[in-house]
């Protein structure tokens, strides 16, 4: 878990480490299945009333303590409330990133991965999420300060918007849609807004924008 997160000190290289991402994904896959014969061994003791009983019952415990910890983990890191709370955590740092800039300097603020800095409409800041394993590992996902209002954007078809907390949006992008109108001219408008978290990930991996 810290290995895949963004408290890791490899995070902030911007060199696309495909190497460790295989790593990670498929030691996430050993470790689930060590889990489970620990559990299945433990079930074992028990049922057999054997004299390893309390061992047992410790590791019943430690590994349940470990998927408790992942649980809250990945709720924290995908969800959108995982995303308030983590806004709330990071309003410090992220209150240095509010003015609108141009940058390509990866950085962590609080409990968030940046890759780029981006000002489409001048007059607002997007925070592009990466992933921990390297640049050029985007989300489509960009944290976006806009005070009081939904946020404009120049390609309206390839964006929404969702309301996270103090005064910062999540957008979320839909790739067809951008690609196929990144040559339009840019006119910044105000955007679309989706009701949840889910409903703009699902605009996201959607064939077409809707």
């Amino acid at each position: 878990m810290w290995a895949s997160s963004i408290f890791a000190p490899w995070v902030t290289s911007t060199d696309p480490k495909l190497w460790l991402y295989d790593i990670l994904f498929y030691a996430r896959f050993i470790l689930l299945f060590w889990g489970v014969l620990e559990l299945l061994y433990a079930w074992q003791q028990l049922r057999n009333k054997s004299v390893l009983r309390k061992p047992a019952i410790a590791s019943t415990a430690v590994v349940g303590i470990a998927a408790l910890i992942v649980s809250a983990y990945v709720y924290l890191m995908h969800t959108g409330n995982g995303f308030r709370i983590r806004v709330d955590m990071s309003v410090g740092k992220l209150r240095a990133l509010q003015k609108p800039d141009f940058a390509d300097r990866r950085q962590r603020a609080g409990w968030f991965l940046i890759d780029t800095q981006r000002r489409p409409c001048d007059d607002q800041s997007w925070l592009w999420l990466g992933q921990p394993h390297g640049g050029g590992t985007g989300t489509n996902l960009a944290l976006v300060y806009s005070k009081n209002a939904v946020p404009k954007t120049p390609i309206i078809e390839a964006f929404r918007f969702w309301r996270v907390s103090d005064h910062w949006w999540l957008a979320y992008q839909n790739p067809q849609s951008y690609n196929a109108h990144i040559n339009d001219v840019a006119v910044c408008i105000e955007g679309k807004i989706v009701e949840t978290h889910d409903q703009g990930m699902e605009f996201i991996n959607a064939p077409a924008a809707n």
